[in-house]
């Protein structure tokens, strides 16, 4: 009588085994083969030790403080920087709404007024609307990243305090714009890459490292062609 097979009749004791056919000599690697497979595989892994690894991925870092300065001598009144300035933050060509001017005097002399970043930030010291009191952000404030000065429009309510401080202390490069009741003229840096450093055809703009204090170059224009007039013409 025929019954269904049981768990006994799949035990592996009763399966016919397979026999591996014995090594031969000839199948068993050589002394000879077996260093050279084995010296292979050292350079292999002497190599993969050497070959340069990928640098890992650079983690963005804030900019050190820095600033614009001009060199006088190299500068020709051009006035490309105004234009470049203007195009990079107002998205214009026109040099008015640019955050430096270059003012012509007579005799010839060409002075670049632009905002020096002063360390002690009257502009900011004067404003009157706090974003955050517990990080003391002002509606103007240096930006975290390049260091440049911006400004919350939103919180800005158009007093011209920055403005009034600057044409009294300063060269007075920040002004009102009556259009947008804001203020213009300091500088933003460009987010680390300024224009005006970028494209003056003589290489008379540099951006340097802060190690002095901007203010001291942060001087009436009209008083600075002044001197440099008796100094050039005398």
């Amino acid at each position: 009588m025929l019954h269904p097979p049981g768990p006994e009749d799949y035990c592996l004791s009763r399966l016919p085994r397979r026999r591996e056919p014995a090594p031969t000599a000839a199948s068993r690697p050589s002394r000879r083969q077996f260093l050279v497979q084995a010296c292979a595989g050292a350079s292999y892994l002497a190599l993969c030790l050497l070959l340069p690894r990928p640098a890992p991925a650079a983690q963005p870092q804030e900019q050190p403080p820095s600033l614009v300065v001009v060199d006088l001598k190299r500068c020709v009144g051009c006035r490309i920087c105004e234009v470049e300035c203007a195009r990079k933050n107002y998205k214009t060509y026109n040099p008015r709404h640019a955050n430096l001017q270059v003012i012509h005097l007579v005799p010839p002399v060409s002075v670049p007024n632009h905002c020096y970043l002063c360390k002690d930030a009257p502009c900011i010291a004067e404003c009157p609307v706090v974003v955050d009191a517990a990080a003391g952000t002002r509606a103007l404030y240096h930006d975290p990243k390049v260091k440049g000065l911006k400004l919350d429009n939103v919180a800005c309510t158009g007093c011209w305090k920055c403005v009034d401080v600057c044409q009294r202390e300063r060269s007075g490069i920040l002004r009102r714009n009556e259009a947008s009741k804001r203020p213009e003229g300091f500088c933003t840096l460009c987010d680390g890459d300024p224009s005006c450093v970028k494209f003056c055809p003589n290489g008379a703009m540099a951006r340097v490292p802060i190690t002095f204090d901007g203010r001291y170059l942060a001087r009436n224009p009209y008083l600075l062609g002044e001197e440099l007039a008796r100094l050039w013409y005398r």
